[in-house]
């Protein structure tokens, strides 16, 4: 289940980096990485399925759809 997320450059993420857990700059994340996401139960490994960057005026957090973020 793929889901849309747009984060600061400078945003703490938990990836798998060539099958190594690891903490990313979300600047430095690429689409080889594997993101680790807290599922209520355990973690799963999630894929991306593309990065864009987004400019926009204002403040600006972390955000999924649905308007919530495990950090």
């Amino acid at each position: 289940m793929g889901h849309e997320i747009e984060l600061t450059k400078t945003y703490v993420i938990f990836v798998l980096d060539n099958g190594k857990q690891m903490i990313k700059f979300a600047r430095d994340v690429t689409l080889q990485n594997k993101v680790l996401v807290w599922n209520g139960k355990k973690i799963e490994q999630e894929e991306i399925g593309s990065i864009q960057e987004v400019f926009q005026k204002g403040y600006r957090n972390p955000l999924t759809e649905e308007g919530t973020l495990l950090g």
